[in-house]
This record gives C-alpha cells, sequence and structure tokens, in this order.
C-alpha cells in the first residue's frame, strides 16, 4: 500500500509540473493549425464532460486493480514515459482549442453538465493538445488492466473510447489529437507493459478490488457534484497557467 501511494504521488507531481510547466514556455509560441472541418461540425455537448472525466478514476485502476510490486512500477514508468513524450511533443507542436471552444459566458452555471465543462476550461487551457494526454494516459490504463482481467479490461477499454468521445464533444481536443493519445498509448504499452505477466481470467479477476474500484468512481463523480452543489468554481486567473479555486 505504502509503495502504492508513492507511485501515485510521484506521477502526480511529475504530471502537475511538466503539464503547467509547458502550458507555461509555450505561452507565446506561434500556434500550429490542427482544426479540421470535423472538429467543428461535431456538436458541442456539455454532457459529454461525465465521460471525459472518466480519465482521472480510469488512470489509478491499475494501481488499484493490479497486484505485485513490479507490475505497479512498470504501470508507472509507462505512465512516465508517454508524460514525457507528450511533453515533448506539447513544446514541438504548440496549438490551442480556444476558436473550437464555445464562449464562456454562454455556458449556464446553474446546470451540472455546464458548470463542470466551465470548470475544465478553466483548470485546463486550451493549449497541451497533441497527443490528448487524457487519452493516451486511459487507454495505457486499459492496456495495463486488461493484464488483470478480461473483463474489467474491457470495460476500461470502452472507458478510454468514452474519454475520446468527450474530449471532442466539449471542444476539449480535436479530431488528431485524439487520433495521436490512442496511438501513443499503443506504442508505449507495446514496449513497456510487455514484462507484466498476463494472470489467466479465472484466477485475475478479483471482486474485492473490483468493489474497491467502483467505489473510487463513485467518489469522485460523487465529489465532483457536492462541488457543484457548494456552487465552487475555479476561475481562470489573468497570466497564470491554472486557475483559482474560490466559492461564488
Amino acid at each position: 500500500m505504502l509503495y502504492k501511494a508513492k507511485c501515485t504521488l510521484s506521477i502526480l507531481f511529475y504530471f502537475v509540473i511538466g503539464f503547467y510547466g509547458v502550458q507555461f514556455v509555450t505561452l507565446h509560441s506561434s500556434i500550429v493549425p490542427l482544426g479540421t472541418r470535423l472538429d467543428y461540425a461535431i456538436p458541442f455537448v456539455p454532457s459529454a464532460v461525465w465521460l471525459y472525466l472518466w480519465t482521472y478514476p480510469a488512470a489509478f485502476a491499475p494501481l488499484i486493480l493490479m497486484r505485485g510490486k513490479d507490475e505497479i512500477r512498470t504501470v508507472t514508468q509507462a505512465y512516465a514515459v508517454t508524460m514525457t513524450v507528450s511533453f515533448v511533443m506539447f513544446c514541438l507542436l504548440p496549438a490551442s482549442a480556444f476558436t473550437l471552444r464555445p464562449i464562456s459566458t454562454s455556458l449556464n452555471l446553474a446546470r451540472p453538465s455546464e458548470w463542470v465543462v466551465a470548470n475544465v476550461y478553466a483548470l485546463d487551457p486550451p493549449g497541451n493538445l497533441f497527443p490528448s494526454l487524457h487519452v493516451s494516459l486511459a487507454t495505457l490504463s486499459a492496456f495495463a488492466v486488461w493484464k488483470s482481467g478480461r473483463i474489467v479490461g474491457a470495460a476500461a477499454f470502452l472507458g478510454a473510447v468514452c474519454v475520446a468521445l468527450g474530449a471532442c464533444m466539449i471542444k476539449q481536443h480535436f479530431v488528431v489529437d485524439v487520433a495521436g493519445g490512442f496511438a501513443l498509448a499503443g506504442l508505449v504499452a507495446r514496449f513497456t507493459l510487455r514484462a507484466v505477466p498476463t494472470d489467466r481470467v479465472s484466477t485475475a479477476f478479483d471482486w474485492r478490488r473490483a468493489a474497491s474500484m467502483l467505489v473510487v468512481i463513485m467518489s469522485f463523480y460523487l465529489m465532483i457534484y457536492w462541488f457543484f452543489l457548494q456552487r465552487w468554481r475555479i476561475h481562470h486567473c489573468p497570466d497564470v497557467t491554472g486557475g483559482c479555486l474560490q466559492a461564488f
């Protein structure tokens, strides 16, 4: 348990520092156009944000469902590789989804889905697009979980597809970003997760671990809804890559 906690905190720290660090470095870079007609034809669906948020509990799935210390270390390293490649690509291909997003003032903050979209926009500025790190992490998690059980693994892959759909429908990413996220996850899984042994399906599935994962998922979404009920909102601060959490 302590080892899992160390791995989790390490990868979270690396993600925050790298993700927002790149935002700061590329703040005044020339924007690379990635949009297509398809991107602008996809309708804006605020409720799809709940699909997009799946990437966060999904990222923790291997830590909960996988058993051995070596397996956890391998998955953590795979996450680190995925993030590193993504950070490099963000610097090489600085892009922005600003023109893709709806005007923030058009969002009705009295509605849960639109309130969440507004906070996603504030917390996750419209840069760092290609490849989609949300999609790649959710997909990489699915590859890892697949080795622990086919039933949960299939559900995880379905979840990764949902993240991709959500990313496009809330105008957080272009289609090419999503494709890049899938491709990156596949490559990293191919070269890093081979060391993780594939357990037999009949012995790999553990209802207790699956129940723990279900509790994490429910707690995550209930926490977000509780924040909505409390009317907390992350306001974007000028010249700052992150946001400021405050009530209104």
